[in-house]
């Protein structure tokens, strides 16, 4: 088909299953960084004929004993091989999405076999369900690694359900720019902050680039602000 992916075509012509960032992006996960490559999954005792001219650059084929199953244990392996060509950062991203969106449940993480058991066991303690974006999940990660208790999507009266409740006392709101760049919007995300100050609640909010790039900063000045 003239609209197909380069990803789909190459897993239709390898026969395949997508996993890693090529996955992610057919699932529309969120992605920190793009990879050109695309990652396949196929039978360890699939041979290659010396006359095949599928593409070989720009393809990564990971090799298993059983590649196949369920549509929900393809994408359980296809997110575990995600811990061998991705940072931890970005397979909690998407760990976090898939729970979220129903394509995961928490024990299949608890299986998985090809993420190393440390960063299986960190990604255990630390996704959660309940995250609705990449920069929340970012920004909550750090924080709970600082020690802060944070809790996700906390529905407060009047203001509706917040990003994040840091120790109890913050309102942290991380703003994407889909979703908060109309005037209505920046209108009704100040009613809510308003709110939320009358609650007894400090507001901070936080861009995309304030996230991705200064995650630090953004840290200690969550920090400043639990300090009075």
């Amino acid at each position: 088909m003239p609209h197909a992916s380069r990803a789909a075509i190459l897993r239709a012509a390898y026969r395949a299953e997508l996993c890693c960032l090529s996955l992610c992006e057919a699932l529309k996960l969120p992605i920190i960084a793009a990879d050109p490559c695309v990652h396949l999954v196929v039978p360890r005792d699939r041979a290659r004929r010396a006359t095949d001219k599928r593409p070989v650059s720009g393809v990564t084929l990971h090799r298993l004993d059983t590649p196949g199953g369920s549509d929900s244990a393809t994408i359980a392996v296809g997110l575990d091989l995600l811990g061998r060509c991705a940072d931890r950062m970005q397979q909690i991203v998407a760990l976090d999405a898939a729970l979220n969106r129903g394509f995961l449940a928490r024990g299949d993480i608890a299986d998985f076999t090809f993420t190393e058991p440390h960063r299986r066991q960190w990604l255990m303690d630390m996704v959660d369900a309940r995250a609705e974006s990449l920069l929340e999940t970012i920004l909550r990660v750090a924080l709970v690694e600082r020690g802060f208790e944070v809790r996700p999507q906390v529905r407060i009266a009047s203001a509706g359900r917040v990003d994040l409740v840091v120790s109890g006392k913050v309102v942290v709101q991380t703003d994407g720019s889909e979703h908060h760049s109309s005037p209505a919007q920046v209108i009704e995300d100040k009613r809510r902050d308003r709110v939320c100050v009358v609650a007894g609640y400090r507001v901070l909010r936080f861009s995309y680039a304030d996230v991705m790039f200064h995650l630090d900063e953004v840290v200690e000045q969550i920090t400043a602000a639990l300090a009075y």
